[in-house]
């Protein structure tokens, strides 16, 4: 499903945070390799992906199960708890389903789709898009959102009119209890993450922005050895029901013993595959996402040194 090269012309001019300059980023795939992969490369090189999703249609997911591009679940028997991947592709604007216009914007004409990963317990995965525009947020958000950013550019204006920018490569807090404003100056592309949990009083309810560049090795605060592999990260939010971060692990191996809590994993570089405790296994490689449900067991074998964000629910 296409949508007219008329439609993409029509660029908006916003003018709610003067003197942001953006620049369009491509976010298609370029293909799976075992060497070291940089998901910024990646996702950085080429034009804006031309295929947008039309308001009238609904995407149908990937057909052929022996395409890499195709979800997998990974289960050695009925009473093994299961892992879920999803490739970049997956998440493809093309293959999320349309969830129509906001109507309360102000700003341009934008409508959003979206495309779930899956669900445990108090935490939702996922992949949302949306057409440039912008609209006021002045409901207290239920939740925590964390997403990270494939391609596009925007501002998240806090209630006391802070200006966040967000482009591709940053990963975005909103907190439960945040309010303020969205404006989307490149159509944004994005991965998330949502939770519920109880109120947290102490927690600030500003947007915080992690760019990419701090999650390098010289920018992680902690770092321990977990089976063959050296392993540093780095805690953005912990507010005692879920938190977020990023971490490097480097060539090796180690086992992961039933899990307590539900983690998800989104890959930004690096070769890794990831083993049931019968040894089913899956590849995971920059642009792919990972849901590991409570109680999980398995192990992970680290080819190139891997980054990733993850995010954990306690519940």
């Amino acid at each position: 499903m296409k949508l007219s090269l008329a439609f993409l012309a029509s660029s908006l001019s916003l003018n709610l945070c003067h003197g942001f300059s953006v620049q369009n980023n491509g976010f298609a795939r370029q293909g799976v390799s075992l060497g070291a992969t940089s998901y910024l490369q990646s996702l950085g090189s080429g034009q804006v992906a031309t295929v947008i999703p039309v308001a009238s249609s609904v995407p149908s997911a990937p057909s052929s199960p022996a395409t890499p591009s195709n979800p997998t679940t990974t289960t050695s028997s009925d009473s093994q708890v299961k892992f879920e991947h999803r490739p970049f592709s997956y998440f493809a604007v093309d293959n999320l389903k349309v969830k129509g216009p906001r109507a309360n914007a102000d700003v341009g004409e934008p409508f959003d789709a979206t495309r779930p990963l899956g669900k445990d317990g108090k935490m939702s995965t996922g992949s949302w898009w949306c057409k440039e525009g912008g609209w006021p947020s002045p409901k207290l958000r239920d939740t925590t959102e964390v997403f990270y950013v494939f391609s596009g550019n925007g501002c998240l204006t806090d209630l006391d009119g802070t200006r966040n920018y967000f482009g591709p490569g940053d990963i975005v807090i909103l907190p439960k209890g945040w309010s303020g404003r969205w404006d989307v100056f490149h159509d944004i592309h994005k991965v998330w993450g949502v939770f519920e949990h109880a109120d947290v009083p102490s927690v600030i309810t500003k947007a915080t922005i992690k760019p990419y560049k701090t999650f390098s090795p010289q920018y992680m605060t902690s770092e321990t050895s977990i089976g063959s592999c050296v392993s540093s990260s780095d805690t953005f939010l912990d507010n005692g029901h879920m938190s977020v971060g990023t971490k490097i692990y480097s060539e090796g191996s180690f086992e992961v013993d039933a899990t307590s809590e539900t983690e998800a994993l989104h890959f930004l570089e690096g070769t890794c595959y990831i083993a049931n405790s019968d040894g089913s296994a899956q590849a995971c490689v920059a642009g792919d996402t990972v849901l590991l449900p409570k109680g999980w067991s398995g192990k992970f074998n680290v080819i190139d040194s891997t980054k990733m964000m993850w995010v954990k629910s306690t519940f």
